[in-house]
């Protein structure tokens, strides 16, 4: 009965981590066409996110070796890492068309 339910949970457990994948794809269309700098989007967080996958994948790889715990985490960790990077890019363009920040180490002419 316990072993019959591990597997079962293992299965569900690799279903949906598979399927989140596709779930990332409304935020990352939305924090593209977001034209405030993606003011929503808390960086700090989906960068938390984006580590935590990167230290899943790895754990996946180093410690339990396991090539589909690391493919699921790296397709997460692609996702987050994707809404991460283009939030805190529309977020430097934002302050820059506001007279902020041009470049970096630069000052606004």
């Amino acid at each position: 009965m316990i072993e019959s339910a591990a597997v079962w949970v293992a299965w569900l457990y690799v279903t949906t981590n598979s399927i989140r994948v596709f779930f990332y794809a409304p935020q990352i269309r939305a924090v593209l066409k977001a034209d405030d700098g993606a003011r929503a989007v808390s960086i700090a967080t989906w960068g938390f996110w984006t580590f935590a996958n990167l230290t899943a994948t790895l754990y996946g790889w180093f410690v339990i070796h396991d090539s589909a715990f690391c493919a699921i985490f790296a397709g997460n960790l692609a996702c987050t890492a994707a809404v991460t990077l283009i939030a805190a890019r529309k977020r430097l363009c934002a302050r820059a068309s506001r007279g902020g920040v041009t470049a970096i180490g630069t000052s606004p002419a």
